[in-house]
């Protein structure tokens, strides 16, 4: 990062500045009446063009909404409006007399179990089991491992190296065998 830097302080310096500077100058000068005039063109034919057709069918919508769909939206709301009426009033009774007196009821005990479970989690358990993991580890690697690596060096890896002959042998029969069965043909 600190090989390049020097680059783009210069670049920052001498291009980028600049030109910046230069493109607002020009766009505060030139630019900014254009767009301002393109703006209120637009929203000139906006007004002229676009607005009274879109009012236009605004209105037959809602000539047809008021025709036949407001009817039937009045009267299933008129069927629904008294039950969700005595849901919300049965449910804001329920909160207020039952759910809310509970919580702030047991809100002292959880914290307090909070409190201890974090005690215990962090002051206990957690340093028993680091101090498990500690010695486990020194119990393998000092005392484990070393025996499995001489039961592996004397018991294990000679069987592999006497394998390891036999196939040899086993591999040079066969492909003498099957030299000696070619030049028979």
């Amino acid at each position: 990062m600190d090989k390049i830097r020097p680059y783009v302080n210069s670049f920052n310096e001498k291009i980028y500045t600049p030109v910046a500077a230069f493109t607002k100058e020009q766009y505060d000068a030139y630019g900014a009446q254009r767009v301002e005039q393109a703006q209120e063109y637009v929203r000139n034919e906006w007004n002229k063009a676009i607005r009274p057709q879109l009012d236009v069918v605004q209105a037959k919508a809602k000539a047809q909404y008021d025709q036949y769909l407001a009817p039937q939206i009045q009267q299933a709301s008129d069927v629904v409006v008294p039950y969700y009426e005595k849901t919300k009033a049965s449910s804001l009774d329920k909160y207020q007399n039952t759910l809310f007196p509970a919580y702030q009821a047991a809100l002292p005990y959880a914290q307090k179990g909070y409190a201890q479970g974090h005690h215990i989690t962090a002051h206990i358990i957690f340093p028993f089991v680091r101090s498990v993991k500690d010695s486990s580890f020194v119990f393998l690697s000092r005392t484990l491992w070393p025996q499995v690596r001489i039961l592996y060096g004397d018991n294990v890896e000679p069987q592999l190296v006497r394998i390891g002959e036999r196939l040899g042998r086993y591999k040079d029969g066969k492909k003498l065998e099957a030299a000696t069965d070619s030049v028979d043909v």
